[in-house]
């Protein structure tokens, strides 16, 4: 009997074994825009090869995924006559939203779409993914620089284990049903076997519903068994396909959208280049992705309920339609004569890998979101990750997909100090290698910030893709102020080098004595620092702030971040700056939250200050450069905004967001208590040998004045105690040491111990430098 109403002579089979989809796909739009094929087991069936013709057939009213009702050879016994053709049972027997036309279809989408939407799939499924991707990267990591397959390594657990989350599997279950998603996909099996593979499926499902009916919770299973539409509910046959639809659809095709989009992008490094600087969105990525290199290159089977005319061709009532995602993609009517080309700057793509109509894939908010997760995820660690070998396509000509994804991957964090310096060659790491931090406090509050980004890894997204915006909005909120008045910048640091630059022709004060070499950089302002033969203190700082701001347009001081730590309360500065309206009072706040909460001047109603912190120092986020200006002159704004580079290190900037709203609290409550009470511990070691040399401050160093700290710096780096030295030869600067808080009663005594063994001569307690009296301590 004829299959179809084209004649035998004019239809082409399609390879089973999808080994050329890309040139069948040629040759199938060379023939025309819609054409008669022959899939595997003699099944006949018409293949649109342009997209707006797919695209047309699949809004269509009269077009029905139904075989029972709308495709002859379902129910007149061909199907069992031809054993070969049975594999297409898989796609056409299940009773499911994917098989379902008009009514039917309406009343179970009505019923299993509110489990799908784009916002459960952000509040519910995005933490999954985001911790499931973090540990399977940092899992990736382990292997160093062997050679390891991307495809069975991360492309395939990754929604393995979110559709497991999905579905509430346990890990048995899991176990079990993950070899049947990619053999229910193939038609390159026996049919005896695809028949068996799908009522084991049908078997491992039905258990789990049985579980779940017995121990409901709040995942996929037990909403849709509590599913209903007034007194409508799934029944049991439905329930159980629709979850085996789900699993299907919403893993074996991700596997392959993630797979396809490692790569694309390996094999586009310039492209791979714009993705990662920010210049092209993760989203038009995967969207390039979907169109170039669709999931699914042919999708079986829709049927014509009555007959329909494309163009001069008639689909005969009861033909079979084939949808081919795959040869539409690369239709160059649609997407331009460069259509077979990836090209992730293409604009607005469109493409039909998630159907159209009423079968699009409600999946589709979840496959993006995995997508749009894991490949920056996995770019940004493995920055020059390689493939190694040729690669060998999927068998079987409905998915499109490799088989395998051999790569050497080349860490970055092998090149974690730079990173975390903000080295713009390289891409941030989701882990920080702590022990490169310069601060001590690598306690609890940064490793809450860790597992904050190891949960949120799209936190380290490149800019322009979110990580300024939430940096400053967290900053804003914890300083109770607005993220208009403030400026993103790689910590004080920068700040400082552009307003050395932005100022060099103002009146411009130091109160701070130039301990830095970046505050070297202001070497044409005023300097008023302590006076000669004097020991500095915090009255005499503030005698110079009164001074300078009554004689000077721009007014820099430290405060409480200088060698000292003394500190000038915001009172007495809100005071002097309502007294000076017309001097601008720029203040260094960091390590501000060491004096208590509330003090920083930020937020003040005053336009003549300008506030500059780092969440790496002030807050305890060790080792990263992530900052902010704040300040209501919108002048001083705007002139050093257009200064500050445009790239910023997103491990600090995410690091610092999760820092303002998750591990602050923790910080000010509970790790900066401990370090008040170490750092008071390490002054009492360190006045048993100094005396009155050691200043007392409430940061988490102590300094100690030395005339000669060059070899009491040496003697003590010998015993592994970090220490900063100042040699006193920059103007202002005063000579000697700043200790670091220790951590524990082990860290004391190897300071003790240290300093027990430095000479005499070096530590005497009574002597302090010449020209300096002491003040009462």
């Amino acid at each position: 009997m004829s299959l179809l109403s084209a004649p035998d002579s004019g239809v082409y089979r399609i390879d089973p074994r999808g080994g050329d989809l890309r040139g069948e796909a040629g040759l199938l739009r060379a023939a025309g825009d819609l054409v008669p094929v022959e899939l595997p087991g003699q099944i006949r069936a018409w293949a649109p090869t342009r997209h707006d013709v797919l695209k047309s057939l699949l809004s269509s009213p009269l077009v029905s995924k139904d075989a029972r009702r709308h495709w002859p050879l379902w129910s007149n016994g061909w199907l069992e006559a031809h054993p070969d053709a049975q594999w297409v049972a898989t796609w056409v027997g299940v009773e499911n939203m994917f098989t379902a036309f008009g009514a039917d279809h309406r009343r179970l989408r009505t019923l299993v779409a509110p489990a799908f939407t784009g916002g459960r799939t952000r509040q519910v499924m995005q933490p999954v993914i985001n911790r499931v991707t973090a540990e399977l990267i940092d899992s990736l990591a382990g292997h160093g620089s062997d050679t390891v397959d991307l495809r069975a390594d991360f492309a395939h657990p990754l929604p393995l284990r979110v559709i497991a989350d999905l579905f509430g599997l346990t890990g048995t279950e899991r176990q079990q049903l993950a070899p049947f998603t990619a053999l229910l996909m193939s038609t390159a099996i026996p049919a005896d076997q695809a028949a068996g593979i799908l009522a084991d499926t049908r078997a491992l499902i039905g258990s789990l519903v049985a579980r779940k009916r017995a121990q409901p919770g709040k995942e996929l299973t037990s909403s849709l068994i509590a599913a209903r539409d007034g007194a409508d509910r799934l029944s049991e046959s439905e329930l159980i396909d629709t979850l085996m639809l789900t699993l299907v659809a919403g893993f074996e095709t991700t596997v392959n959208l993630i797979g396809n989009g490692i790569a694309a992008l390996v094999q586009h490094p310039d492209q791979l280049a714009l993705a990662l600087d920010g210049t092209i969105p993760w989203d038009d990525v995967v969207e390039e992705v979907l169109r170039w290199a669709p999931s699914v290159a042919y999708l079986p089977l829709r049927f014509a309920v009555e007959d329909i005319t494309v163009g001069d061709i008639t689909i005969r009532q009861g033909e079979a339609i084939l949808a081919t995602m795959g040869a539409v993609g690369w239709d160059p009517r649609a997407h331009g004569d460069d259509a077979d080309r990836f090209d992730i700057r293409r604009g607005r793509i469109r493409h039909l890998a998630f159907g159209h109509g009423v079968h699009h894939c409600l999946g589709a908010p979840l496959a993006r979101a995995e997508a749009v997760t894991a490949l920056p995820a996995l770019f940004t660690r493995f920055p020059r990750l390689a493939l190694t070998g040729a690669l060998r396509p999927d068998a079987g000509f409905i998915t499109h997909g490799w088989e395998r994804l051999p790569a050497r991957l080349t860490d970055a964090q092998a090149d974690r100090a730079a990173i975390q310096g903000g080295d713009t060659r390289l891409r941030p790491a989701i882990t920080a290698d702590l022990s490169l931090c310069t601060n001590r406090t690598t306690t609890p509050s940064t490793q809450i910030v860790l597992d904050r980004l190891r949960a949120r890894p799209e936190l380290l997204l490149p800019p322009p893709y979110g990580a300024e915006e939430p940096y400053l909005d967290a900053y804003a909120k914890h300083l109770g102020t607005s993220p208009a008045d403030m400026i993103a910048g790689r910590g004080v640091t920068e700040f400082l080098e552009v307003l050395a630059i932005v100022l060099r022709d103002e009146d411009v004060a130091l109160i701070t004595p130039e301990y830095t070499d970046t505050l070297t950089q202001f070497h044409y302002a005023s300097f008023l620092g302590p006076a000669a033969g004097r020991r500095d203190s915090a009255e005499h700082r503030l005698e110079r702030l009164q001074h300078a701001m009554e004689n000077h347009s721009y007014v820099l001081i430290s405060n409480p971040n200088n060698p000292l730590g003394y500190f000038i309360g915001r009172d007495t500065l809100t005071a002097l700056c309502e007294q000076n309206p017309d001097t601008v009072l720029i203040l260094d706040e960091e390590y501000i939250e060491f004096q208590g909460s509330g003090l920083s001047m930020a937020g003040t109603h005053l336009r003549n200050v300008a506030v500059l912190q780092s969440t790496g120092k002030t807050y305890g986020i060790a080792g990263t450069r992530a900052g902010m200006m704040w300040t209501r002159n919108s002048d001083v704004r705007a002139k050093v905004a257009a200064h500050i580079r445009k790239w910023m290190p997103t491990f600090d900037l995410a690091a610092g967001t999760a820092a303002l709203q998750d591990g602050f609290k923790w910080f000010t409550q509970e790790e900066l208590p401990h370090i008040k009470r170490e750092a008071r511990l390490t002054e009492d070691i360190l006045a048993r040998h100094f005396g009155n040399r050691v200043v007392k401050t409430p940061g988490h160093f102590r300094f100690v004045h030395l005339a000669n700290p060059k070899p009491v710096t040496e003697h003590l780096e010998k015993h592994g105690i970090a220490v900063r030295m100042f040699d006193g030869k920059i103007r202002g600067q005063i000579a000697g040491i700043r200790v670091a808080a220790t951590k524990n009663a082990q860290e004391r005594d190897l300071i003790s111990r240290a300093l027990e063994s430095l000479p005499a001569e070096l530590k005497s307690p009574l002597s302090l430098p010449s020209g300096l009296s002491a003040p009462p301590r």
